[in-house]
């Protein structure tokens, strides 16, 4: 059984860097490679956290997923049909308005040089998070500059730093 997890952390931040939202999105997906063997079981091991909610797939025991957190098969005599990826789990969290539950905040600083906006984003770890993260890996942000013909160049990473140069076209040049 192959068991792949899928997650989505997305946030809002506003023009001072302050998070007005937290969210995280995932699915635990199972695939059983063997039709020999589909009526695997996994079981999962994790810390419970305040305020995350998990969906157990309908074709899940329900009663041993609420239990245990394993996932195994409601219909032990069928089992899960071979080569099909099932989403088994999905979980999400939504942040209230308490910055405890942010893993990071994002400090953003806009300056010009040399007649081009900066914008320097930097990412600070909250060590006294609440939902317990250990590390952060594969970090994407996407940043709205409401343009739709900007040049964006990353000038320089130094740790939680990022550093993007853009030109933003003169208004006459948007026609």
């Amino acid at each position: 059984m192959l068991i792949e997890v899928e997650e989505k952390v997305s946030c809002n931040v506003n023009r001072d860097g302050e998070v007005s939202k937290f969210e995280v999105k995932g699915i635990i997906y199972i695939t059983v490679n063997d039709p020999k063997k589909n009526n695997p079981a996994a079981q999962l091991s994790f810390n419970s956290v305040k305020g995350f909610s998990f969906k157990p797939h309908p074709e899940l025991d329900k009663q041993k997923w609420n239990k245990a957190k394993q996932i195994c098969s409601a219909d032990s005599d069928s089992g899960f049909p071979a080569q099909t990826r099932l989403d088994a789990v999905r979980y999400n969290y939504r942040s209230k308005e308490d910055t405890g539950d942010l893993p990071f905040t994002v400090n953003v600083f806009n300056s010009k040089k040399q007649n081009k906006n900066v914008f320097t984003l930097e990412l600070e770890a909250n060590q006294n998070c609440n939902l317990g993260f250990k590390r952060l890996e594969r970090v994407t942000i996407a940043v709205n500059l409401g343009e739709s013909s900007v040049d964006i160049e990353v000038q320089k990473c130094q740790g939680s730093t990022v550093c993007l140069l853009y030109t933003s076209p003169s208004p006459r040049d948007r026609g």
